[in-house]
């Protein structure tokens, strides 16, 4: 499965979404306009939040940490 996130580079919302190659929507993202860490919550086509993902401010080379959702404890 190939993915395409379109992003746009000036963007006041800090929204775009990755589709399929076949232009179906797969996921949507939504960052936070005024944050330092740059961070940034990935939803499904359902809006369930599937990933939350942030930057390390001081780092000699660029580090991205994602936090995944355990969906088996939130289903029971």
């Amino acid at each position: 499965m190939q993915l395409i996130m379109r992003r746009k580079i000036f963007s006041l919302k800090r929204k775009y979404t990755i589709t399929e190659k076949a232009g179906s929507v797969s996921y949507y993202v939504e960052g936070n306009l005024l944050s330092i860490k740059n961070k940034r919550h990935v939803y499904d086509v359902a809006f369930l939040e599937i990933v939350f993902m942030y930057r390390k401010l001081i780092s000699l080379l660029p580090r991205c940490y994602l936090y995944i959702k355990d969906f088996s404890k939130a289903s029971s």
